[in-house]
């Protein structure tokens, strides 16, 4: 691909995502990763598996992936699709709360999203508002699968079906189960399904869940004690009261703190709200 980089779209822990121009004047996003640094060799593992999930990954709610080229000893690229509307994020610093009927659109496009990842035996974790990509006509694209994991390389079969190790994700988003977890302890593909939960209570009111623990390790610490019924124990956050029935119930669900318990795509994409 001959291409031209343009203004930075975005900044993350291992590159940056720029906008980028194609010889012929196509418009595309270009992720930048650095591999000249100390973490080189996990950003190149990150590349491949990105690089990797993205070639087989086709879904109208999923980002499109074009190419991919490592470039020098310090860089590699993945070449993507532009999304103009940018994330779920800028649309509530550029507009703030999203009324329930917009909620209800996009919420129904990222589980669309989700349950296709799941079906492919893939968990996205790292389901957040700037992970959320959004077209001018209101098309809803997961993007950054730079956390995701594919279950079938590395992961064992347990009873409970397919589970996964190592907490990843960013902190405020992350299910209580992934606290929890140590190298015996598990989680699987619903982990996503309460990502998007405190995602969509952050849509509907511009505000992020447990914004009062301003110290990381309280934060971590305490999302991993979330319980509905242990006395003592923190409670996960509920939907504003001004909501519908329907979507209060959608929240709740997405939002249960006992994995075992709380739903998966397929049966939330049965929910009334969506």
């Amino acid at each position: 691909i001959t291409w031209k980089q343009g203004k930075l779209l975005g900044q993350g822990a291992y590159g940056s995502v720029h906008m980028g121009m194609k010889g012929d004047g196509t418009l595309l996003a270009v992720k930048r990763l650095d591999l000249s640094s100390d973490k080189g060799r996990h950003v190149f593992d990150t590349y491949n598996m990105e690089k990797t999930l993205l070639e087989k990954l086709k879904h109208p709610n999923i980002v499109r992936y074009i190419a991919s080229k490592v470039v020098s000893k310090s860089l590699a690229v993945i070449w993507m699709e532009y999304v103009p509307g940018g994330s779920v994020a800028n649309i509530l610093q550029a507009f703030g709360a999203m009324s329930e009927d917009i909620l209800r659109h996009y919420t129904r496009q990222i589980l669309q999203g989700l349950h296709y990842l799941h079906s492919n035996a893939v968990i996205h974790r790292d389901i957040k508002p700037g992970n959320i990509l959004v077209t001018v006509s209101g098309v809803v694209k997961l993007s950054d699968f730079g956390s995701s994991l594919r279950v079938t390389s590395t992961l064992q079969k347990g009873s409970g079906g397919l589970k996964a190790v190592q907490p990843v994700g960013t902190p405020n988003y992350i299910a209580p189960e992934v606290v929890r977890a140590k190298n015996e302890r598990d989680y699987t593909y619903n982990i996503d399904i309460w990502s998007l939960g405190i995602t969509a209570i952050e849509m509907i009111t511009a505000e992020l869940p447990f914004q009062e623990y301003t110290n990381h390790m309280a934060l971590i610490w305490n999302i991993g004690r979330l319980s509905k019924d242990k006395p003592n124990a923190p409670k996960p956050p509920v939907p504003p009261r001004s909501m519908s029935e329907e979507g209060r119930d959608f929240i709740l669900k997405c939002l249960e703190p006992d994995p075992a318990m709380r739903l998966h795509s397929a049966e939330l994409l049965k929910h009334e709200f969506v």
